[in-house]
């Protein structure tokens, strides 16, 4: 199942360790530590009017599967297929810091639905998972244009995450919990993806996105699911601390 982080308060704890690189703040928080959970102190939120104070960039690729067909109509401002969408959201780090905490070549991956789950990566430090706990909120908030969906008490695990992003083929897989394997959409002419531009649910720091289809995309984390051949998207992705969240319009 992975490791579990402490309860904590995420950005006053993630502020302390980078700021004054105490390792002491950050005992038993590596992932070879005892199982733990995180229970987050949400009182202080990723958003443009509290975010002054940390600064942080990423980009690098973005894939996601979902229960919805091809394509999922959420992202068209229309309900999902079924009750929930049931969606997971990968985000790789190409390069990325928060504040003086390096990212590079790290993954967070973000499950919405019946349930809620943030995998960290665990090839990544106790300060690196915190960082990647607060962009992932951060990217997953903007993506369902709502600013900060994730319940206080979601679930945060570390666990080893594999992961084979490319522009046409994804492959993902967290062992034992979640497995995705996707390919782009070819258009009318057979050979260019097919691109998707000013969507409902796109996110200022993902401009296009592109079709595809999961061939696989399996979950046994407290539910269990087998959506293969169900919707898939790819994108590009490049945030920031100061990146604006676009709200839906009632």
């Amino acid at each position: 199942m992975g490791n579990r982080l402490r309860p904590s308060d995420r950005r006053d704890f993630l502020r302390k360790s980078v700021s004054l690189g105490a390792g002491a703040f950050l005992l038993g928080l590596h992932p070879d530590s005892s199982s733990q959970q995180v229970r987050p102190n949400r009182s202080m939120r990723l958003s443009n009017e509290t975010n002054q104070d940390v600064t942080w960039e990423v980009e690098g690729r973005y894939i996601d599967a979902c229960r919805c067909h091809v394509p999922c109509p959420c992202h068209f401002g229309m309900s999902p297929d079924y009750a929930t969408c049931d969606a997971s959201s990968v985000y790789q780090i190409e390069k990325g810091r928060y504040e003086d905490v390096q990212l590079d070549g790290l993954l967070a991956i973000v499950v919405l639905g019946k349930i809620e789950r943030i995998y960290l990566d665990g090839a990544a430090d106790g300060k690196q998972h915190l960082a990647l706990e607060e962009i992932a909120r951060a990217l997953a908030g903007s993506l369902l244009r709502t600013g900060y969906p994730l319940a206080d008490n979601l679930e945060v695990k570390v666990v080893p995450i594999r992961a084979t992003l490319t522009d046409e083929q994804a492959e993902v897989t967290v062992p034992g919990l979640l497995d995705i394997r996707s390919s782009s959409l070819t258009g009318g002419d057979g050979e260019s993806r097919i691109e998707l531009n000013n969507l409902d649910l796109g996110p200022a720091w993902m401009e296009s996105v592109w079709a595809g289809q999961a061939s696989v995309y399996t979950h046994s984390d407290g539910e269990v699911w087998d959506y293969s051949g169900r919707n898939s998207y790819f994108g590009r992705l490049r945030a920031n601390s100061n990146m604006v969240v676009r709200t839906r319009q009632a």
